[in-house]
């Protein structure tokens, strides 16, 4: 028992030292960003728009959207398989071309596994994020 609370202690505070080093300007974090392939420059801005997330949906493996309360889930965001793209996050990803699904990604670990990459999906113009809400304070998504 003395163990777990050490650890759980422990990993809040790793948690809260990446949130408050992965945290953004307000000026940018709301920025929309509608098609991905129209920007050259590398953007560190965070692609989750976090003023328009729909709260307790989120879509399963099978893309199927489920109901939970605790659950966040980002409008579309445009993607491309040309750049890279790096989440700070524990989150469903789900990939989508001309509306249609094409599969999700579960991305979860341990915090030394933070940050991920996405898997590159060729066909994918769009992707949603599923997140539980624990993580709305410091979950980011940055194109490379």
């Amino acid at each position: 028992m003395k163990n777990s609370l050490k650890n759980l202690i422990l990993l809040t505070s790793i948690v809260l030292l990446l949130s408050a080093c992965s945290s953004t300007d307000n000026d940018t974090k709301g920025e929309d960003i509608v098609n991905e392939e129209d920007t050259s420059e590398n953007d560190q801005t965070n692609l989750i728009d976090m003023e328009e997330l729909v709260e307790g949906k989120w879509i399963d493996t099978k893309g199927i959207e489920q109901s939970n309360p605790k659950m966040l889930q980002t409008e579309p965001i445009g993607y491309t398989s040309n750049n890279s793209y790096i989440l700070n996050g524990h989150a469903y990803v789900s990939y989508y071309k001309d509306g249609e699904f094409i599969k999700t990604n579960r991305y979860s670990g341990t915090v030394s596994d933070l940050p991920f990459t996405l898997e590159e999906v060729n066909e994918a113009d769009t992707i949603l994020l599923s997140f539980h809400e624990q993580w709305s304070e410091s979950i980011s998504l940055i194109k490379e």
